[in-house]
This record gives C-alpha cells, sequence and structure tokens, in this order.
C-alpha cells in the first residue's frame, strides 16, 4: 500500500507506479465512473495504452474493450467494480487499486484477479489521509497488517498537482467572482437593477417614454377619493308607511279610470256621466245573480 499526499497525485501516483516496477499489463480499479474515465484519459495523455470500462459503456464498448486487453492490444484497462465482474484474465500480472475499496470483501475480489493457478502476480494499492478506516476494514478482513510506504514521486507530477489543484480552487472561486463583479459594475451601494427599475417607473421616467412633466400633463394622476362621513353614520330604520286599507271586495280603480267597465260586463248598465262615476251601482252588483239563475235554468229577476 502507498500514501499519496493528495488526490491530484494519485493520477500520477499510477504511471508512476507502472513505470517503476515495469508492469506490462495491469487492471486498475475506480469506485466511480467518472474517476475510471479520468483516469484513462489521463493514461493515455502519458502515453499508456488505457481504456475505460463501467457501466456507462454500452455492451458493445465493453466487448470490444474486454477484447482488446485479452488480446494485449490495450495493457492499463480501469474498471469499476460492476464491469468487472465475471471478468478472468488468464496470467495477468498486476492489479492496482487506485481507490481502496468501501467494502473489504470487494478488495479480496480485486487481488484475487491475479496470480492465478500458482502464477506470481501483484497486488498493489494507493491510499490518502481519509483511508485509514477502509484500510483498518481490509486489515481485519484479512487478518494480515498491510505494510503502508510513502510513495516517492518526481517532482514534475507534483507540479501537474498543484496545478491541478489551483484549477479546481478556481473554478470554484471564479463563479464567486463573477457574482461580485457583477455588484461591483453597478457600484457600490448601489441599489439592484429590479429597485431602480421600480423607482424609475414611478417617476414615469423609464426609456422611450416621455418625460415626467409631460407624462403627467398626458395622463393626470387619479383624485383622492373624499371620506363622506355618511358611510361612517350608523344604520337608521326608516318607518313603514300607513297602508290604505281598502274596503273588502273592492278594488280601487286608478285615477282617471272609467269604473263603468265592469259593470257592463256583468249585465248592469252603465253608470251616468253625472256624479256616478267611478262606483257602480248596486244594481248592478246585484245583476250577476240573476244571470246566474238563468244559466242553472231558472227565471230571470224582475
Amino acid at each position: 500500500v502507498y500514501h499519496v499526499p493528495s488526490e491530484d497525485l494519485k493520477r500520477d501516483a499510477v504511471g508512476a507506479l507502472i513505470r517503476e516496477r515495469g508492469i506490462e499489463q495491469v487492471i486498475v480499479f475506480s469506485n466511480t465512473k467518472i474517476g475510471a474515465g479520468r483516469l484513462a484519459r489521463h493514461l493515455q495523455k502519458e502515453g499508456f495504452l488505457a481504456e475505460a470500462i463501467h457501466g456507462d459503456k454500452s455492451q458493445q464498448e465493453r466487448l470490444k474493450t474486454l477484447d482488446g486487453f485479452k488480446a494485449g492490444e490495450i495493457k492499463v484497462l480501469v474498471a469499476t467494480d460492476v464491469a468487472a465482474r465475471g471478468l478472468d484474465i488468464a496470467e495477468l500480472p498486476a492489479v492496482i487499486n487506485y481507490d481502496l475499496p468501501h467494502s473489504p470483501e470487494d478488495y479480496v475480489h480485486r487481488i484475487g484477479r491475479t496470480g492465478r493457478a500458482g502464477a506470481s502476480g501483484m497486488a498493489l494499492s494507493l491510499m490518502v489521509d481519509h483511508d485509514q478506516k477502509a484500510l483498518a476494514e481490509i486489515e481485519k478482513l484479512t487478518k494480515r497488517k498491510l505494510d503502508v510506504q510513502e510513495l516517492q514521486l518526481p517532482a514534475s507530477a507534483h507540479g501537474r498537482g498543484e496545478r491541478r489543484s489551483r484549477d479546481d480552487r478556481r473554478g470554484h472561486r471564479d463563479s464567486g467572482e463573477v457574482t461580485a463583479r457583477s455588484e461591483d459594475s453597478r457600484g457600490i451601494g448601489a441599489p439592484s437593477r429590479s429597485g431602480r427599475d421600480r423607482g424609475s417607473r414611478r417617476e414615469g421616467n423609464l426609456r422611450g417614454h416621455a418625460p415626467s412633466a409631460e407624462r403627467a400633463a398626458r395622463y393626470p394622476a387619479p383624485q383622492p377619493v373624499v371620506d363622506d362621513p355618511l358611510f361612517h353614520a350608523p344604520y337608521v330604520p326608516s318607518e313603514p308607511a300607513a297602508a290604505d286599507a281598502p274596503e273588502r271586495g273592492r278594488v280601487s280603480a286608478p285615477s282617471g279610470a272609467n269604473t263603468d267597465t265592469p259593470a257592463v260586463i256583468q249585465g248592469g248598465a252603465p253608470a251616468a256621466a253625472s256624479g256616478r262615476r267611478g262606483s257602480a251601482p248596486s244594481s248592478a252588483i246585484r245583476r250577476p245573480a240573476n244571470k246566474l239563475a238563468v244559466l242553472l235554468g231558472g227565471k230571470p229577476g224582475g
């Protein structure tokens, strides 16, 4: 097990181990698909024949990569635990744990892929400070103490690792600086854009509109509502009007109406024009009874 000062130096450590140990072919295990892809691309830039195999690859891509590794066309196979299940490479000389596995059982499965059938194999691991717990779990399962050594990396590797760290930090810092610059461009203590817009709207002086004086003349302000004391006065119910009690059986006729018509309809004689308009004679009231007697078969009254 080799201790590496930081995560940024682990990629350089893989290449250094392969060159230092003279490893011809190796499977490098990564805990994540993203980490596997990044490590494979880094090793390709370093001149290694490397490819990654993980769950995001299609079945056709995985089979093509495995065939190339078995044929010796690919020297470094970077794989996740899931993608490497069932993978059987005869006479595999070495295995490197780029990340210590979360489960100690996975560590046993990884190193078991080398040194099969009595052949000699090499199992190497990289760790950083936060891997102490994972290392203790592996030692507990295997019942053996693993020797931890400091990996000596060339100065160029340290320089690249520091640049990657600065780039990562700069990426996080730039996002904050963009926000700060946007705020500084408005001036220290300047109101926000939305605040300025709202103030301009209230003043009626936005771009493309008439000045405030012209807008005030064109669009006069609404008149204030006058508070009427009547709305605050208590409720006073009105007195009911005195109802006229009409005589039973009679309907008052409107002013100027001719009241002779009902008498004529009932068989009576119209009232005289003088002094009798507006009321029906008593004979006109009794006449319907005589007419009813005729209808029932009787004789009309005299």
